[in-house]
């Protein structure tokens, strides 16, 4: 409460150490950061305490109390439908029909954290709906790990990180974005930097083969300077006007530093702008968008 009320607090056993202390934003995108930086700032795990921000997975099988009522995840059963990257899911437990949409939603959440981890669904669950009657296809919960890995397996590279895939808007438009914008990795990069600098244009609006290389050379120097403070998750390329998306961690210089590296760009004024966005809610028009036809890892 003394570091922000809105943080959630819970401690069971810990993987590697006797007992696992665990601050949890509770899913609220303004306090992800509070929380990521007080696990940062937390002492190195020992043989009886380790630290997360986020609630992990609980392999073993588990149990809910809510009120009155127990809640078993052996009780529980999961229906699912791939939608790009995420997958859709629909939560059942007999006594669903007992609760408030309000309190199995809430359950619904919950059932989910502890089974798969929190930043899971954060990062690869779309809608998750609780519901009262069995799904279609639906199978046990401790099988989602299984299918959530598939859906990962997919959408990251050789590296471990997030593909990045091209997207077209309307006209000579070109977008290339991770696959999923969300902060849920870096929830301390809350700070959002809009880096815009012109080109000298081809006839279909693009740049030629000389100011791509320029770009490219542009986006590495951005990367090189934010350093692990931050990162870049989206560019666009549209009519003359390469835009590059950077979301930093607000409580360091790395947006100076950015404001630095484009302040002497050789086609004309460069602008950077940029706000505190602890959703990432300056990048979510991108979901909207059609993928190309081809996958950048």
């Amino acid at each position: 409460d003394a570091v922000d009320p809105r943080l959630a607090w819970e401690y069971g056993a810990g993987h590697v150490a006797a007992q696992a202390l665990v601050v949890t934003a509770g899913g609220d995108p303004d306090v992800r950061a509070t929380a990521r930086r007080w696990l940062l700032a937390a002492p190195d795990p020992s043989a009886e305490w380790e630290y997360h921000d986020m609630r992990q997975a609980n392999p073993t099988g588990f149990a809910l109390q809510f009120g009155e009522q127990r809640l078993a995840s052996d009780d529980v059963v999961v229906g699912v439908a791939q939608r790009g990257p995420v997958l859709d899911v629909a939560v059942h437990h007999p006594l669903f029909s007992a609760m408030p949409a309000e309190a199995a939603a809430h359950v619904g959440y919950l059932l989910l954290d502890n089974a798969v981890g929190e930043e899971s669904v954060e990062l690869w669950l779309g809608r998750v709906e609780p519901v009262t009657a069995r799904p279609s296809g639906a199978f046990p919960l401790h099988e989602l790990p299984t299918r959530i890995a598939a859906v990962r397996a997919e959408y990251t590279g050789p590296d471990g990180g997030l593909v990045w895939i091209l997207l077209r808007g309307d006209g000579p438009s070109i977008v290339r974005t991770r696959v999923r914008l969300t902060p849920v990795s870096r929830p301390h990069f809350d700070t959002h930097v809009r880096v815009r600098v012109p080109y000298p244009e081809g006839p279909d609006g693009l740049p030629q083969a000389g100011p791509v290389d320029e770009l490219a050379a542009l986006e590495y120097h951005l990367m090189a300077r934010v350093g692990t403070d931050g990162e870049v998750v989206a560019v666009e390329t549209c009519r003359g006007i390469r835009t590059v998306h950077l979301y930093v961690d607000g409580s360091t210089p790395a947006a100076d530093l950015v404001r630095s590296e484009v302040s002497d760009w050789s086609d004309g004024k460069g602008t950077v702008t940029s706000r505190r966005d602890s959703g990432w809610s300056a990048v979510q028009a991108f979901r909207m968008l059609k993928s190309a036809p081809r996958t950048l890892a």
